[in-house]
């Protein structure tokens, strides 16, 4: 790969620059934790409408992990999160708060 030089005069001395390799950054998509009930889990149960969702509660204070771990069954502290409970407003935590 040929290198871009540039010269740069300063104080009567010359700076010499290359701009050496390539960037590539990203991030992940951003994703949530989710619930799942096996009975009475619904919208209508839980916010009181059938066209809003509850949210996952995320528990203060509890350090949610990682997320990246060899066992799948322990990428997260299970213990920094809580299923919403009847009357939630959908408003416990954030969306896509997960990269």
């Amino acid at each position: 790969m040929p290198a871009d030089i540039f010269v740069k005069r300063r104080n009567d001395r010359l700076l010499f620059f290359a701009a050496l390799g390539v960037l590539t950054a990203g991030s992940g998509t951003p994703y949530s934790i989710g619930y799942q009930y096996q009975t009475g889990g619904s919208n209508i149960n839980l916010t009181g409408s059938p066209s809003y969702a509850a949210r996952t509660v995320i528990v203060p204070g509890v350090d949610m992990g990682s997320g990246c771990s060899d066992n799948q069954y322990s990428q997260f502290n299970v213990n920094a999160f809580a299923g919403p409970l009847p009357g939630s407003q959908g408003l416990e935590s954030g969306q896509n708060y997960l990269v």
